[in-house]
């Protein structure tokens, strides 16, 4: 007994901060961080893996004489050069995003829009802009004045591919509205995969648009340039140097490019989840405007060599814009009060909305009809308020909690039914309840619009506030 004391005292002494302890010498053993989970570990392991091979190929292609295994090792060359930079400047992106979700969810749009670029698919999604005007190639490709040339542009680049581009964020929209309408549970798949509002559409969009430049730039435009240039000149030296002269400046404009007038598209798209009303609006409106300046970019050049810098920096501005406006809405609904961007976003209290003088909120939906659909936070009013769910009231006060499976009245509807009543962090009179369970909820606010609280999300609470919890429960805040 006595040595059994003396081991737990001497496990109370404090270590001698003066001296470097075995995790801080040896990091990467630290139970404290978490390399896995890094994003940075990403753009780590993918340069550990490129680089050598970069390196080994080079090494191959100075052994050989023989044109096509030299074909074959430049190949590698341009479709890991270019990957890397894409994939980089995504990883840059997602870090300063945040948008709490994996990367490989965004991924999944790059590789799927890698596809349909590089496969028939993508001359299916091209017909309607591309076979039905007579002359529209001819003219998009060699008209001698600026109007046709853009017309031309307009059509076979700009409403085709950031429509193509797009494909993957739709799906993602779909599966949203399927979400919302009953239509299909939002766990697994579809929950990682559909959208919550504009962050995810605008990481989406980007990550679409860095899929498009690898599926055009390395697949395509790399090799044919290779190709006419070597027919040409009969040089092999001189098709590598046009090649990769034409690689750089592609990859390099991405974000005034494809990646850029994606991201317009896709916070439209992902606007529209959270304004349903507006829904067709905001995105025919966003594909419009990146379709646009896509062509100016196409036939700028029928102006002047300069007008290419004009259509560059607009894009860039736009697109900023959209995630930056994306990133503050997502830290406006998420409740996150101080945070760390830069100072390049400002994230306020809702301003108080009135709530509508016709149309009361709809009967409580069950458990075969569909849940309501998604929008922002409403803002609390003062008093006493709980949450009225089939006559049995839940009071809601701060840092209170809520367990739908603990009350028996609700026959075990509730399990996976978990809150938090979180005070507003300036305002005293405001309340957000937290969603802390393992299902989402749907809420509809008191001007009629709807919203997605997905878990660690939060609705702000008002009478006339309701919020479907799925399984046919069904709770409206009430005034006590």
């Amino acid at each position: 007994m006595a040595k059994k004391s003396k081991k737990s005292h001497d496990m109370l002494v404090p270590r001698d901060h003066a001296e470097a302890s075995f995790t801080e010498m040896v990091p990467f053993r630290s139970s404290k961080i978490d390399l896995k989970k890094s994003p940075l570990m990403i753009f780590a392991l993918l340069t550990a893996i490129v680089a050598p091979m970069l390196y080994i190929t080079m090494g191959l292609d100075g052994q050989t004489t023989d044109i096509a295994t030299k074909r074959s090792l430049f190949a590698w060359q341009v479709n890991l050069s270019v990957f890397y930079i894409l994939a980089s400047i995504m990883v840059a992106i997602y870090l300063y995003a945040r948008p709490r979700r994996p990367i490989w969810v965004y991924s999944i749009a790059f590789v799927a829009t890698v596809f349909i670029t590089a496969s028939p698919i993508f001359g299916i999604l091209a017909i309607p802009f591309r076979n039905t005007i007579p002359g529209i190639m001819e003219m998009g490709l060699t008209a001698p004045t600026f109007p046709a040339r853009f017309f031309g542009m307009l059509m076979i680049a700009g409403l085709t591919e950031e429509w193509t581009k797009a494909v993957p964020t739709l799906i993602a929209f779909w599966l949203t509205l399927q979400v919302m309408q009953g239509k299909t549970k939002d766990k697994g798949f579809v929950s990682q995969f559909r959208l919550r509002g504009p962050l995810d559409g605008v990481l989406m969009g980007m990550f679409s648009g860095a899929g498009f430049i690898m599926a055009e730039t390395a697949f395509e435009y790399v090799p044919r340039t290779l190709e006419q240039t070597i027919q040409q000149t009969g040089s092999w030296d001189a098709g590598v140097a046009q090649a990769l002269t034409l690689m750089v400046p592609r990859v390099v404009q991405s974000f005034a490019g494809h990646i850029g007038w994606q991201a317009l598209v896709g916070y439209g798209i992902g606007l529209a989840v959270i304004r349903p009303k507006s829904k067709w609006k905001l995105i025919f409106g966003a594909w419009a405007v990146a379709s646009v300046a896509h062509a100016l970019w196409n036939s700028a050049g029928m102006i002047h060599e300069y007008a290419y810098y004009l259509v560059a920096i607009a894009t860039v501005i736009m697109a900023i814009g959209c995630l930056l406006k994306a990133r503050q809405i997502d830290l406006l609904e998420g409740g996150e009060a101080t945070p760390d961007t830069f100072g390049s976003i400002i994230v306020e209290p809702a301003k108080e909305r009135s709530a509508p003088t016709a149309a009361p909120l709809p009967p409580a939906p069950r458990a075969s009809a569909a849940p309501p659909v998604l929008v922002p936070l409403a803002s609390a009013a003062t008093g006493a308020i709980a949450l009225d769910i089939d006559g049995l009231q839940i009071p809601l006060r701060a840092n209170g909690v809520i367990d739908l499976s603990a009350e028996p009245a609700l026959g075990g509807r509730g399990v996976g039914v978990t809150g938090m009543v979180v005070p507003h962090p300036t305002r005293a009179d405001v309340l957000g309840l937290r969603n802390t369970g393992s299902v989402g909820w749907t809420a509809r606010l008191r001007d009629g619009s709807q919203q997605q609280i997905d878990r660690d999300q939060n609705i702000r609470l008002a009478p006339g506030v309701s919020i479907a919890f799925g399984d046919g429960l069904f709770g409206a805040v009430v005034a006590l």
